[in-house]
C-alpha cells in the first residue's frame, strides 16, 4: 500500500505541474484550479487503481 501511495502522490504532482504549464502555453481564457487540479488526480487514480488490481493487490492482501 506504500508504494501505492508514494506512486499516487508522485503522479498527482507531476501531472498537476504539467497540466499547469500546458494550460498557461495553450489557454488565454481564465482558467480554474479545479481544471488543473482534478483531472491529473483522477488519471492517477485510475492509474494506481488499475496497477493494483493488476499485480494482485486486494482487500485480502498483506502489507509488508
Amino acid at each position: 500500500m506504500k508504494q501505492f501511495f508514494l506512486e499516487f502522490i508522485g503522479l498527482a504532482i507531476v501531472g498537476i505541474v504539467l497540466s499547469y504549464i500546458v494550460t498557461l502555453l495553450i489557454s488565454k481564457d481564465m482558467v480554474t484550479w479545479q481544471t488543473i487540479v482534478y483531472p491529473p488526480l483522477i488519471i492517477s487514480a485510475v492509474y494506481c487503481i488499475a496497477k493494483a488490481l493488476e499485480n494482485g493487490y486486494g482487500e485480502d492482501a498483506v502489507d509488508d
